[in-house]
C-alpha cells in the first residue's frame, strides 16, 4: 500500500459533515509511513532577501461549523471547506487537534493545524473545489528575515472579514489573473502590481489566483482575543522594492511567518465565467465575488519541524519550495488530486511505489497455457490475455479453433491463472472496439444477422471474420461480409454494450478494448472511407458506447482498458498512422467523466524525438487529471530498437540492446507513471507467426523485480524544448532523454544508465 487518497464525499451524519478526502499514510503492513523523506532538491538563496516554504492541504471536509466564531454549536455557520486536520469540527481546540492520528497535508502528521475558508460556488451553484492549494509560511516582503520567530503554539487567527460589503485591501485578499503580464513587481517577481481586491474576469482556460494573507505581528501574550484578530497587526510595510526595511508596531513587536492561503482554479465550462464566482459570505448584491474572502487558522504544527522551518528557511533567507526543511530532509508530499490517488478506479489494489507494475500482455496460440506459463504469467503484476479471430493456426482442420467460441477459452484461462499461486496478478480479456468476429459466439450471431451494424466496407475482414480463412487451411467460411462496427448509428451502440455485458461474465477483473480510435483517427483511410466530419460523428457514437460500456463493468466490479491513438489538443496523435482524429482526449475524458478506466498507448516508444516527447507529455496530463497510462513497448532485435530503426531528434541512428532498449523505455515509463499504470515489453521478431503476440515474446525481466522506487518526490522536470524529462522518487531518480536516447535509472541498490 502506498500514500493515496479516498475521495469519499460522503456525509457522515454523526460528525454532521461531509468527508471530501481521507488519505492513506499506511504501508502494506499497515503502519504509519515516515513523515520525513529525503530532500528532492536543495532549497536555494532568494534574491531579494526574503525566506520562502510552502506546504500542500488538500480538502478535508466540509461542514457549517467554525470552532472560533460559534465554538460548540455544530451547523451554526455558513458552508465551510477544510483542509488538513481532519478533526475540525465546532467543538475542536488547540488540544484537541493534536489527538488527530494524520491528517491531509505534507509530513503525515507534522501538520496537525487546521485551516478553513468559505466554499466558493460557479455559475451553476455547483461547489468550486479547492484544487492543489498551497499554504505559504514565509517572511514576507516587509520584515527582516532574520526577525521571524516559529509562531506559539495554540495560536489562533481569523483573516479577512466575513461580513464585508466592499472589496477588502489588498493586504489581506487579492485575485489576478495567471495570464496578466504586470509592468513590474512590487517587490519580486512574485509579488505582482496587478492584483486586484476581488474575483477578475479570466479568459476560458485561463487560472484564477487567490491570496489570503494572515497578519504576522503578534502582541506576545494572547493566543486568540475575543474577536480573534485583535493579539494580531499587519506589519508595518517596507519600502518597495527594497525588503525587510518594516517593522511590526510597539504593540505587536513578535514576528512570526507571514501565513498565507493560496489557491489557484481554472476557469472551465463547469466553472462558468469567474466573473460569476461567489463566495458562500459575499453579498447578494455585490457585482463582483471575493469581497468576503477569509480565513481561519489553529495552530497545530510539531514544534520543532516549524523551529526547522523559520531556522533553516525563512531567517537565512532561503527558498524552500514545497516542503523543504533545509536539513536534508522533507515533507513526505501528500497525493494531489489526480496524482497519486490511491482510489484509481481499479478493483484491486496499485501497489506500483512497492514493487514495479509490470503487464503480461500475451495469448497462446496452441491452445491453454502449460504450467510453465502460468508460472510465468503469476509473476507479473498485471496480465491481459489476447486470444483472438485471426491469430491462431488451426493445425486439425476443425475451422473453428477452440470450437468456434473465444470468449469461453479466455474465461476457462482466466480461471486457471487465477487457481495457479496463491497470489494471482489481476486478469483482463481482450474485446475489440473495432471489429467484430465469428471467432466469438455472440459476435458471429450479429454478423451473419444484422450487418447493418456495421459499416459498408469489407477492406482487411477476410482475416477477421472468418478463421482461418486467413491462412487457408480449412476453408471455414461464415456468410458475413463486413466486420466494422459502425458506431454512428445508436442500434450499433447498444450491440456492442451486449456484447461487452456477454464478455463480463467470463470471470475476469476487466476487459481490454483494443483499436479504441482506429477507425476514426484514420489518417491514410486504410479503414474507411469516412470524411472527417463523419469520422467525427463515428467517434461521437463510440465515446457514448464506451460510456454505457465502462460504467456497467464499474457497477460489477470490473475495469476498462481502452487501447487509443488520440491525444490532447495541441499534442495530437500518439501514433504516426493515428494522427487525424477529429476528437481530442478531452472530449473522450468529458464523456467519460466520472467513469474509470485506463489509456493503453499500444506503441511506446515507437521511436524517439517528437513523437517520444508528445508520447510522456500526453501521459503526464493524463495522470494529472487520474487516468492511468498502461503501455506496451515493442522491441524490434532486427533493426536494434525501433521498427526500421531508431532516430534522435537530429536524425541521428541510435541503436540499443534489449537490455538498453527495455530500460530506456521505462525511464520514459517512469517520469509520467501515476497510481494505476503498468509497462509491459515485447520481442515483436521472437515469434514471426504471433507478430510479438504470442506467449513467447512476453518475458519476465529481472529488473521487474530489482527496481523498486518509492513514492514520487515534488513535480517532474522538463527540460530542453520537452526532450529531457527528470523525476525524483524516495527511492531514487530518474532521467530520460528522448532526443537522442540516453537515460538514467538510479535507485538504491542498482544504478543504470544508457
Amino acid at each position: 500500500m502506498v500514500p493515496g487518497v479516498d475521495t469519499q464525499a460522503m456525509v457522515d451524519a454523526d460528525a454532521g459533515f461531509t468527508v471530501l478526502n481521507e488519505v492513506v499514510w499506511r504501508d502494506a503492513q499497515g503502519n504509519l509511513l515516515s513523515p520525513l523523506v529525503p530532500e528532492s532538491e536543495t532549497p536555494g538563496q532568494r534574491d531579494d532577501g526574503s525566506g520562502a516554504f510552502r506546504t500542500h492541504c488538500i480538502e478535508s471536509h466540509s461542514s457549517y461549523d467554525d470552532p472560533l466564531v460559534k465554538p460548540g454549536q455544530p451547523g451554526a455557520m455558513h458552508h465551510h471547506i477544510f483542509f488538513g486536520n481532519p478533526t475540525t469540527d465546532a467543538f475542536s481546540t488547540s488540544e484537541s487537534l493534536l489527538s488527530a492520528e494524520m491528517t491531509t497535508c505534507d509530513g503525515v502528521d507534522l501538520n496537525k493545524s487546521a485551516y478553513w475558508v468559505p466554499a466558493l460556488y460557479g455559475e451553476s451553484g455547483e461547489r468550486i473545489t479547492y484544487v492543489d492549494p498551497l499554504f505559504y509560511y514565509k517572511t514576507g516582503y516587509h520584515l527582516p528575515a532574520e526577525s521571524i520567530t516559529p509562531p506559539p503554539a495554540g495560536l489562533q487567527i481569523i483573516a479577512g472579514n466575513p461580513m464585508s460589503q466592499e472589496p477588502q485591501g489588498l493586504h489581506v485578499a487579492k485575485f489576478r489573473c495567471n495570464s496578466w503580464q504586470a509592468a513590474e513587481p512590487q517587490f519580486s517577481p512574485g509579488d505582482p502590481l496587478d492584483h486586484i481586491p476581488y474575483i477578475p474576469d479570466c479568459d476560458p482556460g485561463d487560472i484564477v489566483e487567490i491570496r489570503l494573507v494572515f497578519p504576522q505581528c503578534w502582541d506576545g501574550v494572547n493566543l486568540t482575543s475575543q474577536d480573534h484578530r485583535s493579539h494580531l497587526a499587519y506589519p508595518i510595510e517596507a519600502q518597495a522594492p527594497i525588503t525587510g526595511t518594516g517593522r511590526c508596531p510597539k504593540s505587536h513587536p513578535i514576528a512570526i511567518p507571514e501565513i498565507s492561503y493560496n489557491f489557484g482554479i481554472r476557469v472551465t465550462d463547469e466553472t462558468g465565467p469567474s466573473s460569476t464566482w461567489r463566495f458562500a459570505t459575499d453579498p447578494a448584491n455585490a457585482p463582483r465575488g471575493g469581497y468576503s474572502l477569509h480565513g481561519d487558522w489553529m495552530n497545530g504544527w510539531d514544534e520543532p519541524t516549524m523551529a526547522a522551518v523559520v531556522s533553516n528557511c525563512l531567517n537565512p533567507g532561503r527558498e524552500c519550495m514545497v516542503g523543504l526543511l533545509g536539513n536534508g530532509e522533507q515533507l513526505r508530499p501528500v497525493p494531489l488530486e489526480g496524482e497519486t490517488s490511491i482510489d484509481t478506479g481499479q478493483p484491486w489494489q496499485w501497489d506500483g511505489y512497492e514493487r514495479f507494475p509490470s503487464l503480461y500482455f500475451a495469448a497462446e496460440p496452441d491452445g491453454r497455457f502449460s504450467k510453465r506459463q502460468l508460472r510465468k504469467i503469476s509473476r507479473f503484476e498485471l496480465a491481459i490475455l489476447e486470444f483472438r479471430m485471426g491469430q491462431f493456426i488451426d493445425e486439425d482442420g476443425a475451422g473453428r479453433w477452440a470450437g468456434g467460441d473465444l470468449g469461453t477459452l479466455m474465461a476457462d484461462e482466466v480461471r486457471r491463472v487465477k487457481k495457479f499461486s496463491d497470489d494471482p496478478p489481476p486478469v483482463l480479456t481482450y474485446l475489440s472496439a473495432e471489429w467484430a468476429g465469428a471467432m466469438y459466439r455472440d459476435q458471429r450471431k450479429l454478423l451473419n444477422q444484422r450487418q447493418e451494424l456495421f459499416l459498408r466496407d469489407a477492406r482487411d475482414c477476410d482475416g477477421f471474420i472468418d478463421y482461418p480463412q486467413d491462412v487457408n487451411e480449412t476453408g471455414f467460411e461464415s456468410k458475413a461480409e463486413y466486420c466494422r462496427w459502425d458506431f454512428r448509428k445508436r442500434s450499433t451502440q447498444r450491440a456492442f454494450v451486449g456484447i461487452v455485458k456477454a464478455a463480463a461474465q467470463g470471470g475476469s477483473d476487466g476487459i481490454f478494448f483494443d483499436g479504441g480510435h482506429t477507425v476514426g483517427c484514420d489518417e491514410a483511410s486504410d479503414l474507411s472511407r469516412m470524411s472527417l466530419a463523419q469520422r467525427g460523428r463515428f467517434m461521437d457514437g463510440q465515446h457514448k458506447a464506451f460510456r454505457r460500456s465502462f460504467a456497467y463493468l464499474a457497477k460489477n466490479d470490473q475495469y476498462p482498458v481502452l487501447s487509443s491513438t488520440i491525444g490532447f489538443d495541441g499534442l495530437q496523435g500518439q501514433v504516426p498512422w493515428g494522427n487525424d482524429c477529429p476528437r481530442s482526449e478531452e472530449q473522450l475524458l468529458h464523456e467519460l467523466d466520472d467513469v474509470p478506466f485506463a489509456r493503453n498507448n499500444e506503441f511506446w516508444m515507437w521511436n524517439l524525438g517528437e513523437l517520444a516527447s508528445r508520447q510522456i507529455l500526453n501521459a503526464m496530463e493524463e495522470r494529472s487529471r487520474g487516468v492511468p497510462t498502461i503501455v506496451h513497448m515493442p522491441y524490434f532485435p532486427e533493426d536494434d530498437g525501433c521498427l526500421e530503426g531508431c532516430f534522435g531528434a537530429k536524425d541521428q541512428r541510435v541503436r540499443f540492446t534489449e537490455q538498453e532498449f527495455l530500460e530506456f523505455g521505462i525511464a520514459a515509463f517512469l517520469v509520467s507513471m501515476g497510481p494505476g499504470s503498468y509497462f509491459g515489453f515485447s520481442d515483436m521478431q521472437s515469434d514471426p507467426e504471433g507478430g510479438g503476440w504470442f506467449d513467447e515474446s512476453w518475458e519476465f525481466h529481472d529488473i521487474y523485480d530489482d527496481l523498486v522506487t518509492g513514492a514520487p518526490i515534488g513535480e517532474v522536470e522538463i527540460l530542453e524544448d520537452a526532450t529531457v524529462f527528470r523525476r525524483e522518487f524516495e527511492n531514487g531518480s530518474v532521467m530520460v532523454n528522448v532526443a537522442n536516447g540516453t537515460y538514467r535509472l538510479d535507485f538504491e541498490s542498482k544504478s543504470t544508465e544508457g
